[in-house]
């Protein structure tokens, strides 16, 4: 059968191919208003602005109806996701469900088993239509990679770097971009999210697509460490040491030349990691102090310095 559209590729009936175009439209507009809504400048509060809420409420709805006409195709068989994972999904709803019944907030208690429940039948639908026809993985994992690239265009844009931001301790001045998500945590939690994605989709590319590919490795690595957040760079370091290990014990690279690769790329994270102020500010001493022992007084980085009186109380 030949492909009728981005989001399927067999209509249902073809007696009436209209409405297999409607349901497949409803998907790839809805999907397309949903990763737009992210390039606003502080999207994240916009959620709550009028009109602009309207934007990715009406994204939802064309989603929950394309969901609908995609479970109601039965001329393709509903499958279970299988590798043992159905049975731990189940585990997982009735145990949101049952602890919300002795949960002290019980109204938030349901609010969350609900949520939870909605993940698990949007995880079965979208696995469903992956089914349909083998290059729609492809194509999902494109769009994915491609609106990221859009967002890392719009976050850097819309930054304004001063030297001040490396020069200075302060943490409150340090480095750090919220744009266009709203919060600089949620700008590197998306760009450490999408670094896997759009890395293996470039190992997958040949010729000048796989350039084009590390150009996009390039610029979501500058839009994370731009980010500011400690916490998406302590989690690429993690993942760069994770994959530097399963380099080094591949058998079929050479010895030496592994290991001067992964000398590099050691240092290059760890230079990179410790010339972020906001990194070393999470260790920075103040001098001021005359105690010689170590003390939670003695570290300038507020938050951090919160955290650590509350783990004493």
């Amino acid at each position: 059968m030949q492909s009728a559209s981005y989001f399927d590729t067999t209509p249902i009936d073809e007696k009436i191919p209209s409405a297999a175009l409607i349901g497949q439209w409803l998907g790839v507009i809805g999907l397309c208003l949903l990763l737009s809504f992210s390039w606003l400048p502080n999207s994240y509060l916009l959620m709550v602005g009028w009109p602009y809420c309207l934007w990715w409420q009406g994204a939802f709805i064309l989603l929950l109806g394309w969901s609908i006409w995609t479970s109601r195709q039965f001329s393709r068989v509903f499958k279970p996701i299988g590798h043992n994972l159905d049975w731990i999904i189940l585990v997982f709803c009735i145990r949101a469900v049952s602890t919300s019944m002795v949960s002290q907030f019980v109204s938030v208690a349901h609010l969350n088993a609900v949520l939870f429940s909605s993940y698990a039948v949007v995880l079965y639908i979208v696995v469903h239509w992956l089914r349909q026809a083998k290059d729609l993985r492809r194509k999902l994992w494109f769009a994915l990679v491609a609106s990221g690239i859009v967002t890392h265009v719009v976050s850097l844009s819309s930054w304004r770097p001063t030297t001040e931001m490396w020069s200075t301790q302060n943490f409150y001045t340090a480095i750090r971009n919220p744009w266009p998500l709203g919060h600089h945590n949620f700008v590197g939690g998306y760009c450490l999210l999408l670094l896997p994605l759009t890395f293996g989709f470039t190992l997958r590319q040949r010729g000048w697509r796989r350039w084009f590919g590390c150009g996009a490795i390039a610029l979501n690595a500058l839009t994370l460490y731009a980010s500011g957040s400690r916490g998406a760079l302590l989690g690429a370091i993690a993942a760069g040491l994770i994959v530097l290990l399963l380099y080094l014990f591949r058998p079929s690279a050479k010895a030496g030349r592994r290991w001067i690769i992964a000398f590099l790329l050691c240092a290059l994270m760890i230079a990179t990691f410790t010339s972020n102020p906001r990194v070393r500010s999470l260790l920075s001493i103040n001098p001021a102090s005359s105690q010689q022992h170590f003390s939670i007084e003695r570290i300038s980085d507020g938050p951090t310095k919160d955290r650590l009186f509350m783990l004493q109380t």
